[in-house]
Formats: structure tokens, sequence, C-alpha cells
């Protein structure tokens, strides 16, 4: 089944111009011109994907996204923006956004990283691999669900996927470029604190585990048992 994105930019120019090459590309597409409008599609109907760019008028992206995420939409969320600084970056992943792209972005290489990411979030077939565990972390394949002692955890598709490396991986140092090149599936031109932001994201979702994250200096992180 296609998946379907919702493209989210107020010049109507360049959405429709994204719209056509999403479609080209096999996606099903719709288009919002600002925050408000976008937020009102997604009460009305569900997307694997939002591209969202960040200077909206009536709710920027960041707002957008902030909003989504706390009411639990778990769609994948692609931030665009002719923002360049670090700090920029930070603040796009910290709001809930699963990756961040700085404009100009050609289609053809958008369209590229858009198909990686959702690439991970095919359903898997049922099997007797469709649960993970590592402590009391537990994680349906199939369903992606999340729990911690048996407690359902929220977590965006991109967290699922980021926690399901670690624990395959557990108890073993795993690199910022190991992780980026499993999980964004490419060479992510960009800065490598996007691993620093969804890792501490998690970190406050596991909380309430015996799991924890363990900085490894000059390297990056590995998942361990308290």
């Amino acid at each position: 089944m296609a998946k379907k994105i919702l493209v989210v930019e107020d010049e109507a120019s360049l959405a429709k111009i994204l719209k056509f090459d999403l479609e080209t590309a096999g996606f099903l597409v719709k288009t919002a011109l600002n925050g408000t409008e976008a937020y009102r599609l997604v009460q009305k109907e569900s997307f694997d994907c939002l591209v969202i760019d960040w200077m909206l008028p009536s709710m920027n992206g960041i707002e957008l996204i902030k909003k989504l995420r706390a009411e639990k939409n778990r769609a994948l969320f692609v931030m665009l923006t002719a923002k360049t600084s670090e700090f920029d970056a930070i603040e796009g992943l910290g709001s809930g956004a699963d990756l961040f792209l700085k404009k100009p972005i050609s289609n053809r290489e958008l369209i590229a990283q858009i198909k990686a990411l959702l690439g991970h979030f095919k359903e898997e077939k049922s099997n007797d691999d469709d649960l993970l565990t590592f402590g009391d972390i537990s994680l349906d394949l199939k369903q992606y669900k999340a729990t911690i002692k048996g407690n359902v955890i929220e977590l965006t598709k991109m967290e699922f996927d980021l926690l399901k490396f670690f624990i395959i991986n557990k108890e073993h140092a795993l690199s910022r470029d190991a992780i980026l090149n499993s999980i964004w599936g490419f060479n992510y031109d960009g800065t490598t604190r996007i691993v620093d932001v969804h890792v501490y994201n998690l970190k406050k979702k596991l909380e309430n585990s015996a799991c924890f994250f363990k900085p490894v200096r000059g390297v990056g992180y590995s998942l361990l048992l308290k």
C-alpha cells in the first residue's frame, strides 16, 4: 500500500512541485499551506510522513510538531528550513522531528531520504522473533509497541527503531556514525548531534527502566543494565 505524505509548505508553487514529484515516486500526497490547516488535516486522517517547513503562518513547524507529538502522533516528521546553525538543528530535533534538512535541497534527494527512513518502518511478517527484550524492556516488532515492566511507553517510529538497534547490540559501544548509517539509512549530511538528541529523548522515556544509556567518550553510546 502506498505511503501517505502531508506536505506543509506556505509557498504554494513549491508545495505543488513537491506534491507532483512525491506522487511520481509512488506516494499519496496532500498539501497544507499553514500549520493550522495541517493540524486539522491530521485530525481527520492519518499520514505516514509529514514534510514540514519551519517558517509557517498561523502555527510554525516547531509548534505543529510539538502539538502532534503531545497527542501521541507517531508519523515520521521531516523538517525543512533555511536555518543553518547547530542550535537550530537541535531545537528542531528536540521538538520531535525525526530528520532536520537544510534548504535548499533537491526534491530528488529529499524523496530518497524519505524512502530510506520509511523503509525501516515496513510491517514485518509474523514470526517467532516478533518480541525483542532486554532487562525489563520488551519490543513488539509487529505492532511497534514498547513496554517497561509491562507498561506501554509512547515512542515515535524513529525512537522505536533506535531502541531496537540498541537492544540488538546491547552492551556494545555504538558510534554515532554507525547509528546514523543504520537507523537513518544513508550518510547523513549534517551534525551528528541528531543522535544525541534522539538518545536524550529516549533516556527520558526509559527513566523507570533498569536499562540505561552510557555515553562512551569519543565514540557514542551503549545500552546497559543497572
